[in-house]
């Protein structure tokens, strides 16, 4: 049961982590390479809802399994204290970003098209940039403490 968990929990991780890697640093930029901006955005649009769902899901699993882990009495020291807290971390970054960003920056989308009067385009780009803002940043930090959770670990492999 143990291997179990703690295969759950390295792939919930490393899921998440070449997610988050591939998303943000191969195909979003492709992406906005490859198509006009209105086009790319609509492509990005369509693929963050299912990147969303999987990182949520993988870090479900990584976090469920980090706790449950953490229940056994030698799975209460600070390594697995410190380890847990970054994956819940990972997945509070990952859960704003793809529950309460997302929605929100979708809607704004959706008002810049149908905006008819450009004072109002442009106070609604201004949120757009906003959000997204905010989205790069939780990203960052999900990515970010993915990273030491996967340092941590590998922290343990014996040399």
């Amino acid at each position: 049961m143990i291997f179990i968990l703690k295969t759950a929990q390295f792939l919930g991780l490393a899921i998440s982590l070449g997610a988050i890697v591939f998303f943000s640093f191969f195909a979003a930029p492709a992406i906005f390479q490859a198509l006009a901006k209105e086009q790319a955005g609509e492509v990005i649009s369509a693929v963050i809802s299912r990147y969303y769902v999987l990182t949520i899901a993988c870090g479900l699993v990584a976090v469920a399994s980090a706790v449950l882990l953490g229940l056994r009495p030698e799975g209460r020291g600070v390594f697995d204290l410190v380890k847990t807290v970054l994956l819940m971390l990972m997945l509070a970054a990952t859960l704003y970003g793809g529950v309460v960003l997302h929605p929100k920056i979708r809607s704004v989308k959706s008002e810049m098209r149908t905006a008819a009067a450009p004072e109002t385009r442009a106070q609604l780009e201004a949120v757009f940039a906003g959000l997204h803002r905010r989205s790069v940043l939780a990203n960052g930090a999900a990515l970010a403490c993915g990273l030491g959770t996967a340092l941590l670990l590998a922290s343990r492999f014996p040399s």
